[in-house]
C-alpha cells in the first residue's frame, strides 16, 4: 500500500511492491526479526523468576520482619544517614547534567529524566528526614509512583514516537493498590514492573545499536542493572546490615551510569523509534539532485538524478492532472518519504526513513530553511553541485542525534 499526501490534504491510495534497491534499504531483514523474537523470549525467561523471586521475598520477611535501619547499632545508623547525604552528589550531578541537556537541545527523553531524577532527590530528601527524626511516612514510597510514570514515558519516549497505554495502565492499577491498600507489595510489585521494562528496552537498543555506539548502549545496560536488580539484592540479602545506606548507594549510582550514557550519547535514544536512510536535495524543474547525506555507510542505494527525477515526475503528474500542490509525504508499508519544498525556489529536500516522526520533520524544517537561506543564490539555471558541498555541516546541526549504521 502506498500513500502520498499532498499540500492540501488531498491522499492518494493505491497497491505498491517495493522492488530493486529500494526494497533493501528499507526492508526488514528476517534474521533480525527472528534475533529480537529469540532475545524477547530470553527476556522472558529472566524476568519471571525474578518477579517470583521478589514475592517469595515478600512473603518470608512479613512474618515478624523488620526493616533493617530500625535495629542498626547508633554508628551504623550514623553512617546509613551520613550515606544517604552522599547520594544526593550523584543524584544531584545526574540532575544537572540531564537539565543541561533538554536546555539546549530540547530532547524528549531529556526532559522526562529530568523530573525522574528531581523527584528521585525530594524522595531522597524525604529519607533523611524520616532517619533523623525517626519519624516514618509514607512520602517516600508515594512518591515512587510519579517516579515510575516519568520514567515510563523516559522508556516510550526512546523505544517509540508515542505513548504505549497498556504500560500506563498497569502502573496505574499498581498505584491505585498501592494507595487504597497501603501494603508495601504494590509498591513492589510497580517498581518490580519498571524494572523490567526499563531493562527490556535498553537490551534491545543494545542489540541494534551500531558498532560506534556498544558501548554506550553497554554502559546504560550497567547502570540499569545496578539501579535495578543490584539493589534488590543488596535490600533483601541483607547486606544493609554490613554495609549501612549500600541500597541508595547502589540506586544512585546506577541512575548516574544511565543516565551519563544518554548524556554523553543522545543518538542512544533514537535507535529504535526509526531508522532514518538518506537526505536528498534537488532542484524540482530538472530534477537534478544538488546534496545527498546517508546514514548508512554500506549497502547499494539508489541513484540520486534516478530518485530526485522520480519524485519530480510523481510531482508533475499529480499537479497537471488534479491540481494537487506540492508533495509532503509519501508513505509505503516499510518507508515513509518527508518532503519540504522551498516556497520561493525550484528546490525541495526529501527525507527517507521508516517510520514517520514529528521529530524528524521539524529537524528536516530546520534544515530546509537553513539550506535555502544559505544557498538560493546557487539556485540557478546552470547548476554547479560542488557549491552545495559545505551542507555538510547543516546536516550535523540539523540530524545531529540520528545514528549512522555499518
Amino acid at each position: 500500500m502506498i500513500t502520498i499526501i499532498l499540500g492540501n490534504n488531498i491522499v492518494i491510495k493505491g497497491n505498491y511492491e517495493p522492488v530493486g534497491k529500494m526494497t533493501e534499504t528499507v526492508g526488514t531483514n528476517p534474521v533480525l526479526a527472528k534475533k529480537a523474537s529469540n532475545l524477547r523470549n530470553a527476556l522472558l525467561l529472566i524476568l519471571l523468576p525474578d518477579a517470583l523471586i521478589f514475592l517469595l521475598f515478600y512473603i518470608m520477611t512479613q512474618g515478624g520482619g523488620t526493616d533493617p535501619h530500625s535495629v542498626l547499632p547508633p554508628e551504623l545508623w550514623l553512617i546509613n544517614v551520613i550515606m544517604d547525604y552522599v547520594v544526593f552528589v550523584p543524584l544531584g550531578f545526574t540532575l544537572f547534567l540531564t537539565t543541561r541537556q533538554y536546555t539546549k537541545w530540547k530532547y524528549r527523553h531529556a526532559l522526562y529524566m529530568m523530573f525522574a531524577w528531581l523527584l528521585l532527590i525530594i524522595s531522597n530528601v524525604f529519607r533523611v528526614i524520616e532517619k533523623t527524626l525517626t519519624y516514618v511516612t509514607k512520602v517516600t514510597f508515594v512518591l515512587y509512583i510519579p517516579i515510575t510514570f516519568f520514567m515510563l514515558l523516559l522508556i516510550d519516549s526512546i523505544s517509540r514516537e508515542s505513548v504505549e497505554p497498556v504500560k500506563i495502565i498497569i502502573a496505574s492499577v499498581l498505584s491505585v493498590l498501592y494507595v487504597t491498600n497501603q501494603q508495601s507489595l504494590f509498591i513492589g510489585l510497580l517498581v518490580m514492573f519498571l524494572i523490567s521494562i526499563a531493562t527490556y528496552y535498553i537490551l534491545i537498543i543494545y542489540w541494534n545499536a551500531p558498532a560506534s555506539l556498544k558501548r554506550q548502549a553497554r554502559l546504560a545496560l550497567v547502570g540499569c542493572v545496578i539501579f535495578g536488580f543490584g539493589n534488590m539484592v543488596i535490600a533483601y540479602s541483607k547486606l544493609e546490615y554490613i554495609f549501612p545506606g549500600a541500597t541508595s548507594l547502589s540506586s544512585a549510582i546506577g541512575y548516574f551510569i544511565y543516565a551519563i550514557s544518554f548524556v554523553r550519547e543522545p543518538r542512544l535514544a533514537y535507535i529504535l523509534p526509526f531508522r532514518v536512510i538518506s537526505l536528498t536535495v534537488f532542484e524540482t524543474t530538472g530534477g537534478i539532485p544538488v546534496f545527498s547525506h546517508t546514514w548508512k555507510k554500506t549497502g547499494e542505494f539508489i541513484d540520486d538524478s534516478l530518485f530526485s527525477g522520480m519524485l519530480q515526475g510523481i510531482g508533475l503528474v499529480l499537479d497537471e492532472m488534479i491540481n494537487a500542490g506540492d508533495l509532503e509525504e509519501i508513505k509505503t508499508s516499510r518507508a515513509v518519504l518527508l518532503i519540504k519544498k522551498c516556497k520561493t525556489h525550484s528546490i525541495a529536500c526529501v527525507l527517507v526513513t521508516t517510520r514517520y516522526s514529528r521529530t524528524l520533520r521539524l529537524a528536516l524544517h530546520a534544515f530546509a530553511e537553513k539550506f535555502f537561506a544559505k544557498y538560493q543564490q546557487f539556485v540557478t539555471k546552470t547548476i554547479e553541485t560542488s557549491q552545495f558541498a559545505s551542507a555538510s555541516t547543516l546536516v550535523d546541526e540539523c540530524f545531529a542525534f540520528i545514528p549512522t549504521y555499518d
